[in-house]
This record gives structure tokens, C-alpha cells and sequence, in this order.
């Protein structure tokens, strides 16, 4: 039997904090005319005339879904995900929305799976629960029955969510909000893009925000873990998913609340469990605490990848081991030959110093020697490195478009970092690396436990 990992003490109408759905990621997506000009208009025009209108109206002036749209839209012209201080910055320039997203009622929530999947939900579960126990900026999610027997997660994007991200993608207040932010973390010309980069994605909508892409890579990768002794990820029941709805296999396990607060011990298994499946898939973690389940002996449950984006070639995946290696050793030489090879810059005058101080600060304590704490600080320090205005070659990039090609720039380190710091996870990384990177001697107490067949209270 699994067993449901959900709060039972009010219904999701109780407040945004109760309502954090320990089982699917919704904060993890990143997402991006009509709903504009209600923004403008503040109550000017005529009222709606049915509720899905209404919500629809309501969901263009929810503060999280703004969030997630200028967060799409600072992806496209920064190139790497948006600090937290400039996410704080922006939130306060937000004024006008509000803080919450209202819960779809369960007769939207019934229009909306019948919309999308052509049959109501009670003809497409054996049970289906009418109120979600988790809302997340773009959706909410259902607990469900199959008639097979199986209990499954449902999420389902908001009723009208296209319509509102179109529609604070082409509010002049977000662009005026987002234009500083840029400016100083990207240079003058990717500011000056902001409008008709936002238009471009106001086009594309749909299948930012959509469910199918996300459904897709979910399926890869829990075929990919089928078998893996520590990650687990969700099977996805292909035939009750859509563009709108995602349906998957329920977990049960502890939520991120409970893992930052369980023993040194257990947050070093769970952070070697992740740092190993990231730096062996090489896929951007998303930081949101909803994408993960905690269990004994140090698996993990990850349930949303919605930045984790596309999987580099196996060339990437080598240059990136590569670099790996060469922060580690401190080889300078081996960093620049990376950077004319992947980023097309090779400057003789540069220092090489400098170049590997950048890299430095993004591996912080992952690039050893010996054992070393994941702080808060770092992951901060990391995400500020990664802004192309900090590259070591941003002087050679001078079009937005090649500055979002930096390899080693991108999610996979500054997401991996703020999930390890998130846990304070302490571990000798290098070590780690040895046994799977190198191909080294078992190195840390987990490895040597697993591979002689034992559990981690044998340690």
C-alpha cells in the first residue's frame, strides 16, 4: 500500500503555507494580452460573466504567477535562474497583485480535466479527490485512484493560466521591475530586449507552461532509475496526461520540512544520494522543496524536473567532468583549453587565476579536498558567479544569444548547489567524485556499505 504524505488538518483552502504539496514540484517550473489590461485596468471594463472568467481574471493578478512569468522571461535574456536577491527585489516592486493564488473550485477542477482529457474526473478514476492537497504558482494537485488499484498524484494546471502568463508577460509594470535587474546582471542590451523577448514567449506559452515536455522528460528518467539502489521517480500514466494534467505514480516519504530538520547523518546521505545522481545525469536540480521525498538509508524521491530543461550531449557531459577534474586539481591549463573548446573564448593575455577562481566559486566545496559543509552562502555566492555579467568571458559575448551557451553556466551547478546548501549536507565531495567520476576506490562510508550489501545502521 502507499501511504498518502499529506496534511489532513484543513483543506487546501487553509493558506498558502499549509498547502505545500510535499509530493509534486509545481514551484520548480519556470514559466512564462488579454489579462494585461485587466492588470491596467484595476476593475475598469465589464465584470465577468461566468466563473471560469472570473478565475481566469483573478489568476493575471496572482503575485506567484507574475513571479514565475518574470522569472521565464529573465531566463531568456539572463541565461541562468534568478538569484534570490533579485527575486526579492522584484517582489517588492510587484505592487498591485496579489499574494495568493485562489483554489480552483471543485466544479472549475471538474471543467478543466473534462476540457483537457475529455472525460470527467469520476469517469477517469475510480476515485478522485475534489479538493487538492497541494497548490503550487501554476497548479494544484489531486490525490486519485485508478481502477487498477494504483493511487496516483493528478496536477493540473490553473484554469485560464495561459491567458494570465501571456498577460503579465506584456504588463509595462514587470518590465519596468525586471529592466534595472537585468541591466546590471547582463549588460544594456539584453535591458533593451525585454519587451520583444516578451513577446516571443507571450507566443509560446503553451508550451512553456505546459505539462507534455515535463511529462516526457519525467518519463525518461523514471524509466533511467528504474533500477537505481537511491533515486526514485514517480512512473507517469501516459494515457491520463495531457498539455493541462500530469498524472503519476503516488510516494509517500518524509517532505522537506522534516529533512532539513533530520540528523547530520541522515542529510549526508541524502546529500551524497543527490550530488551523485546530479553529477552522473548531469540535470539541473530544481531547488523547489516540493520535488523531493526523503527515506531511510539515504533515497531520495524526486518528483518535479521543471527546471531541469534538456540533457547535455555526451560530449557536454565529458567537457563537464572534465571541468570537474580541473578545478579540483587547480589545472588552469586544462580550464582555458575547456573554455576555447565549449565557449569559443581563448584570450592569451587573460588571467588563467582568474578563470579558475570563477569556477571556484560556482564547485565551491564540491571541488574538495577533504570533507566540506554546503552552506547557504556559497549556493548564494554561486548564483551570483553564474550571472553572464560575472563570466570570466563575458568580454567575448556580446550578444545575449551567446551568452546563454555557456556550458558552465548553466542550472546544473547553481541548482545542484542550493539543494546541498538547503540540507547543509557535509560530505569529502572529492571523494565521492573518486568513485564515480574516476572510477576510484570506495571512498565514503555509504559506498563501501552498499556495495558489501549492508544497510547504514551496519556503520
Amino acid at each position: 500500500m502507499v501511504e498518502l504524505n499529506v496534511h489532513r488538518s484543513g483543506t487546501a483552502r487553509a493558506g498558502r503555507a499549509d498547502r505545500i504539496a510535499p509530493l509534486v514540484g509545481l514551484a520548480g517550473q519556470t514559466s512564462g494580452e488579454t489579462v494585461a489590461l485587466a492588470l491596467a485596468r484595476k476593475g475598469r471594463g465589464p465584470e465577468p460573466t461566468d466563473e471560469a472568467e472570473l478565475y481566469a481574471r483573478q489568476l493575471g493578478r496572482a503575485r506567484p504567477v507574475a513571479l514565475r512569468a518574470a522569472r521565464l522571461l529573465w531566463s531568456a535574456l539572463v541565461g541562468t535562474a534568478m538569484p534570490d536577491r533579485c527575486t526579492a527585489a522584484l517582489e517588492r516592486e510587484l505592487t498591485g497583485y496579489d499574494d495568493d493564488v485562489k483554489v480552483m473550485s471543485p466544479g472549475l477542477t471538474e471543467q478543466t480535466v473534462r476540457g483537457t482529457l475529455g472525460r470527467t474526473p469520476a469517469q477517469a478514476y475510480a476515485e478522485f479527490a475534489a479538493e487538492p492537497f497541494g497548490v503550487g504558482a501554476l497548479g494544484q494537485v489531486h490525490s486519485a485512484l485508478l481502477r487498477d488499484g494504483r493511487r496516483v498524484a493528478v496536477k493540473i494546471r490553473y484554469r485560464g493560466l495561459n491567458q494570465a502568463v501571456r498577460g503579465v508577460l506584456a504588463a509595462p509594470e514587470l518590465h519596468r521591475a525586471l529592466e534595472p535587474l537585468v541591466r546590471a546582471a547582463a549588460g544594456e542590451r539584453a535591458a533593451a530586449q525585454i519587451h520583444t523577448t516578451a513577446g516571443e514567449l507571450r507566443g509560446r506559452v503553451e508550451q512553456l507552461v505546459g505539462l507534455k515536455s515535463e511529462a516526457a522528460l519525467h518519463a525518461r528518467l523514471a524509466a533511467d532509475c528504474r533500477s537505481h539502489p537511491l533515486i526514485r521517480v514517480p512512473g507517469v500514466i501516459e494515457e491520463l496526461s495531457t498539455e493541462r494534467m500530469l498524472t503519476m505514480d503516488l510516494a509517500a516519504g518524509r517532505g522537506w520540512a522534516q529533512a532539513v530538520r533530520a540528523a547530520a547523518t541522515e542529510r549526508y546521505l541524502w546529500g551524497q544520494t543527490l550530488f551523485r545522481f546530479a553529477d552522473s545525469a548531469r540535470i539541473a536540480l530544481d531547488p523547489g522543496p516540493g520535488n523531493y521525498l526523503f527515506h531511510d538509508e539515504g533515497q531520495v524521491t524526486i518528483l518535479g524536473f521543471g527546471t531541469a530543461g534538456h540533457r547535455p550531449d555526451p560530449e557536454q557531459t565529458e567537457a563537464l567532468a572534465r571541468r570537474d577534474r580541473a578545478v579540483a586539481q587547480h589545472d588552469v591549463d586544462a580550464l582555458r583549453a575547456l573554455h576555447a573548446e565549449q565557449c569559443g573564448y581563448d584570450d592569451p593575455g587573460a588571467d588563467p587565476e582568474r578563470l579558475w577562481a570563477w569556477h571556484r566559486r560556482i564547485r565551491g566545496p564540491l571541488a574538495g579536498p577533504g570533507p566540506a559543509a554546503c552552506t547557504p552562502e556559497w549556493a548564494a555566492d554561486a548564483a551570483e558567479a553564474a550571472l553572464p555579467a560575472n563570466w570570466p568571458c563575458a568580454a567575448a559575448h556580446r550578444a545575449p544569444k551567446a551568452r546563454r551557451e555557456c556550458l558552465f553556466a548553466d542550472g546544473t551547478g547553481t541548482g545542484l548547489a542550493a539543494v546541498l546548501a538547503a540540507l547543509r549536507a557535509t560530505a569529502d565531495w572529492d571523494a565521492t567524485r573518486a568513485e564515480q567520476d574516476r572510477g576510484g576506490a570506495s571512498a565514503t562510508p555509504e559506498a563501501r556499505i552498499r556495495l558489501a550489501g549492508g544497510t547504514d545502521g551496519d556503520a
